[in-house]
């Protein structure tokens, strides 16, 4: 519980800490790149350390992560991309699933720091990066709904990437393959690329 609490305001410490600093200026200051990297190491450390209660989504995903490690056939998640990278990783991390699941947090952190670098610049990242973390549905895909937390990440990194098509088009069809929700946003995507007419 005190844990939950904790991890939710860490976004929070960050922005009142860049706003005693900053706030009461007229102008917009950059939050520095090794103070947004440092944020988000720290939130993906929490993340991936979140506690494995019982009955919850992660305790399913820590069991599906013990199966596999034990090659035990698992039949009720019905995306197969997400059954192969977790038996990959199981072949990594062998049977530590807390370094599996601190290597998905990263994953999932780094890639909205990347996301908001490629569309906002380095020196506006930071504020980005506060305001996605803090957002209450981005803890709960990093640490309840973790799969597809993982898909929307490969996604974003898709979408971070200009010129590299096959990778873009590679990240995308795997987001797809591991959790099918993510078939919607990329459809629209799609729609919008070759509808040239902005009215």
């Amino acid at each position: 519980m005190y844990y939950d609490i904790f991890i939710k305001f860490i976004p929070f410490i960050f922005f009142i800490g860049y706003y005693l600093t900053y706030g009461s200026k007229n102008n917009i200051h950059p939050i520095s790149q090794r103070m947004t990297l440092f944020f988000v190491i720290i939130m993906a450390i929490c993340m991936g350390m979140y506690p494995t209660i019982e009955f919850t989504d992660k305790y399913n995903y820590e069991k599906l992560y013990f199966t596999l490690y034990l090659n035990v056939p698992w039949i009720e998640f019905k995306d197969a991309g997400w059954q192969g990278f977790v038996w990959g990783c199981t072949k990594i991390f062998g049977e530590n699933s807390d370094l599996f699941f601190l290597f998905v947090s990263f994953i999932y952190a780094i890639s909205y720091y990347i996301f908001g670098i490629h569309h906002f610049g380095k020196k506006y990242c930071g504020y980005f990066t506060i305001m996605a973390f803090g957002c209450l549905a981005f803890i709960g895909y990093g640490v309840n709904t973790i799969r597809s937390g993982f898909a929307l990440a490969l996604l974003l990194l898709a979408l971070s990437l200009e010129k590299k098509t096959y990778i873009k088009a590679l990240l995308a069809f795997l987001a797809i393959k591991i959790h099918l929700s993510m078939a919607i946003p990329v459809m629209f995507f799609i729609i919008a690329f070759f509808i040239k007419k902005n009215k």
